[in-house]
């Protein structure tokens, strides 16, 4: 599924479930939002006919969760909205598309036999959801301060690291993705791990590829670590503290999320919502973290974040 907001943003998980940890492309501090030029990705040479353009239905479908409106009163040419539908249709993977702007669904529609309650898998975004529970965790107390050491959070490893350096590996450090941990995808025998699956070991066994700080390498390991330690630290299972804390105040319900070897919830992909809940997760960000008048993540960790 996708979610746009049409300042021109959009997420786009891979297809299927089980699609294990395709190209992870998305950062993990931010609300994890791909720019596009919707007219060059999606409308193909020559486009629809107007009268084929007024003949597609993008009408939000009824429901209690989201505010409703139109195109053309939240400023949007309604066209340009039918094109994006018509030329989604054609695609063989897109599951459902919502467009929200100003807090409203201006548009929305499901495909190939799909329904707005369809939960599909989630790819990197699921960082952000992920950095979304560290903050909630600072705000209850479970975490005291992002500058905590990790490895103070795996008590029966820290007498296994050799390089001193992971020693001083902190949460800010992996929140940042600057914690020395190398990007899997960098070579045959890192990506063959980030498939097989990660244990918490692995912060041992991995090898830096940079002093904690000094730099930034996109980090699957970095935050599967942070769901761990906010697991841990908060002594429940990361899914059902997001549920508890996160989608549960959003009005929202995790389907599956898939675990690894250790039983510990993937805290870098694979976590199943609806188009609507990503709607949802993106415009608490854009509300600096306040939702139907509640502060469900606080705004400074918002703004820290972003």
């Amino acid at each position: 599924m996708s979610v746009i907001d049409l300042k021109g943003t959009v997420n786009n998980p891979p297809a299927g479930a089980k699609g294990r940890h395709r190209s992870l492309l998305l950062s993990t501090s931010s609300i994890l939002i791909l720019s596009i030029l919707v007219s060059s990705t999606l409308v193909g040479c020559g486009g629809p006919s107007t009268e084929e353009l007024a003949a597609v239905d993008y009408t939000p479908l009824p429901g209690s969760d989201w505010e409703v409106s139109t195109p053309e009163e939240q400023g949007l040419d309604p066209l340009l909205v039918a094109e994006l539908y018509y030329n989604a249709e054609q695609l063989e993977t897109l599951y459902g598309l919502l467009v929200v702007k100003n807090g409203y669904v201006v548009a929305e529609k499901y495909f190939h036999g799909k329904s707005k309650g369809q939960l599909s898998s989630r790819a990197s975004v699921t960082k952000s959801i992920t950095s979304a529970l560290v903050g909630i965790a600072l705000e209850q107390g479970c975490l005291s301060s992002v500058d905590q050491k990790m490895i103070d959070f795996f008590p029966e490893l820290a007498g296994k690291i050799r390089d001193p350096r992971k020693k001083q590996i902190t949460i800010r450090h992996l929140l940042q993705m600057r914690a020395g941990y190398p990007w899997e995808e960098s070579s045959a025998e890192l990506f063959d791990l980030m498939f097989r699956g990660f244990r918490t070991s692995n912060l041992v066994e991995v090898p830096l590829v940079r002093d904690p700080g000094t730099g930034f390498d996109y980090s699957n390991l970095s935050s599967h670590l942070l769901g761990i330690i906010v697991a841990r630290a908060c002594d429940t299972d990361l899914k059902s503290y997001a549920q508890e804390h996160l989608f549960s105040p959003l009005g929202g319900e995790i389907g599956d999320w898939v675990r690894g070897w250790e039983d510990y919830y993937l805290g870098f992909a694979e976590i199943e919502i609806t188009a609507r809940d990503m709607a949802r997760f993106g415009q608490l960000y854009l509300d600096d973290g306040q939702f139907e008048g509640n502060q469900i993540v606080l705004a400074e960790w918002v703004r820290d974040s972003l």
